[in-house]
């Protein structure tokens, strides 16, 4: 099974938090949902790679999880995990999407 990890790091990759969720379920309903690829950011994470969003892009990120979230009401609870781990982002904490 696909596995997307959600971590936040600190600059020396020092892991912070962990999600207990799988940002995959979440990428399924990008996929289905947006179609047009509108939400860049969330298009950008790599589901077998490493995505590491900075503060400088936070807000974007948070905004189009948002966005997702009004589409898709059935992983509502997990993107507003995903939203709350953004919203811990500063200029030395980075939001980190580990794929497998």
């Amino acid at each position: 099974m696909q596995l997307i990890e959600i971590t936040l790091e600190d600059e020396n990759q020092k892991e912070i938090k962990k999600s207990n969720i799988n940002f995959v379920d979440i990428v399924l309903y990008l996929i289905e949902r947006d179609k047009e690829k509108s939400l860049k950011l969330l298009w950008s994470i790599d589901p077998y790679g490493l995505t590491i969003f900075n503060h400088f892009q936070i807000e974007q990120l948070v905004s189009e999880l948002e966005i997702l979230a009004q589409s898709a009401p059935e992983v509502k609870n997990k993107i507003d995990e995903v939203v709350s781990l953004a919203n811990e982002v500063t200029n030395h904490i980075y939001l980190k999407f580990i794929g497998d």
